[in-house]
This record gives C-alpha cells, sequence and structure tokens, in this order.
C-alpha cells in the first residue's frame, strides 16, 4: 500500500526531488493510514512459528522415545534425560572409605578386640569350674561323696549352661575379627546374649547361696576344703 498526499506534486524524473514544505502538526495534516489485514497476518505469522519452535523440540523427543520402545529391546538400559539431551546412565565407581570411616572401623574392632580378651578370661574360668565339677560329681555316686547332691547343684548352678553360651558368643566373634571389613557387623552376637537375660537373673539369684555353700563345706570337709585350695 501508498499513500499519496494530493497537497504533494508529482516528481519529475529529471529533476532533483524536492523536499516537501514542512507542514503544521495538526490531526489533519499528519497521515494516520494504517495497514490492519498485513499488521494481523504478520502477527499470526510470528505467533505460529513461536509456537512450532517451542513444541518441537518435545516431539522430537517423544518420537525418538516412541521409536526407540518399539524397536529396542526388553534389556537395554534405560534412557536418562539430562540437560535437554539423551544420555545413557553412566555406572556408579564405588565409593572409597574416608579417613573418618576408617578410623571408626579400627575403633570397633579395637572395641571387639577387647571384648574377646574379657570373653576369653571368663569362659577359662568356667571351663576350670566345669573340670572341677566333673571330678566332684564322679564322687558322688560312692561311698564317701565329698558333698552331698543338693550342695553340688547349689555349687554349680547354670555353670554349664553359661559355659556354653558364652562359648559360643566367643567363637562367633573371633570368626568375625578374621573377616573384619568397614561391612562387618556384631549385631546379631550381642542380641543372642540379650535374648539369655533370664538365664544370669537365675544364676544371679543363687549366687549367695552357692558362695555359701562353699565356705560351709569348706570347713566341714577336709577334702572338699583341699579342693578348693587348689582351685
Amino acid at each position: 500500500y501508498v499513500y499519496i498526499d494530493a497537497r504533494i506534486p508529482a516528481m519529475n524524473p529529471d529533476k532533483p526531488p524536492r523536499r516537501p514544505p514542512s507542514l503544521p502538526d495538526s490531526p489533519g495534516n499528519r497521515s494516520n493510514y494504517v495497514n490492519i489485514d498485513y499488521f494481523i497476518q504478520h502477527r499470526a505469522q510470528i505467533d505460529s512459528e513461536d509456537e512450532e519452535a517451542s513444541t518441537s523440540a518435545p516431539s522430537i523427543l517423544l518420537r525418538a522415545l516412541s521409536t526407540d520402545n518399539e524397536t529396542g529391546s526388553s534389556d537395554a538400559e534405560p534412557l536418562s534425560l539430562s540437560e535437554g539431551s539423551l544420555e545413557s546412565p553412566t555406572p556408579t565407581t564405588p565409593r572409597k572409605p574416608t579417613n573418618g570411616e576408617n578410623d571408626r572401623v579400627s575403633m570397633v574392632k579395637c572395641i571387639i578386640n577387647s571384648v574377646v580378651e574379657s570373653e576369653t578370661i571368663y569362659v577359662e574360668c568356667l571351663n576350670v569350674m566345669l573340670q572341677y565339677m566333673k571330678a566332684i560329681r564322679a564322687t558322688l555316686t560312692t561311698s564317701q561323696p565329698v558333698i552331698s547332691e543338693e550342695e553340688f547343684a547349689t555349687m554349680f548352678f547354670k555353670i554349664p549352661d553359661l559355659h556354653g553360651l558364652h562359648q559360643n558368643f566367643l567363637d562367633e566373634l573371633r570368626e568375625k575379627l578374621d573377616k573384619w571389613d568397614s561391612k562387618t557387623t556384631i549385631g546379631e552376637q550381642f542380641k543372642a546374649m540379650a535374648s539369655n537375660i533370664n538365664l544370669y537373673g537365675a544364676f544371679l539369684h543363687n549366687y549367695a547361696r552357692a558362695t555359701d555353700t562353699v565356705r560351709r563345706c569348706s570347713t566341714n570337709s577336709s577334702q572338699f576344703g583341699e579342693i578348693t585350695r587348689d582351685i
């Protein structure tokens, strides 16, 4: 569209163009012509191009995923979307233990070593009591028993049970130490010990009676007194 002001004379090709005289700035003299149809069509074209550009990437991505699902095998690794591109997941590298973790593992191992040492001493004491228990039991069926069956039962009450429990606990802890690493756990062993709390309650309930019986028998029986002195 071309708008020609009737007040401007036609241009002569043989003469250079002459600037039109200045016109006053008034609504009657300024051209307000606008091509509305061209503006609407041009705006619609821009909007269409923007919409196509914004939806092209997701469309391509959806077509790629759809094609991959249809033609790919079920054993193929899944694709991961990262920063707008498709990437295959990379295998994770095993995390190396830090100095703090190594210190913690060493500290726990040191504590378990201490428990093993104390358990070894306790099991040895129980084993000594078992040896004397067997020797004294052998005299109960003779004509001259060292002590009575009732005294024997009181002195060695729950000793075999305690020996078996702590021997098993000690063996399992030693096995753990032989294969010790950052993933080693010992909770099950302590849990098993805690589940036998009633055994310790019964032993402690009888402990005072057992020590009183040992003192009385040591005084009344010289043979038993010699045995206890050897212990």
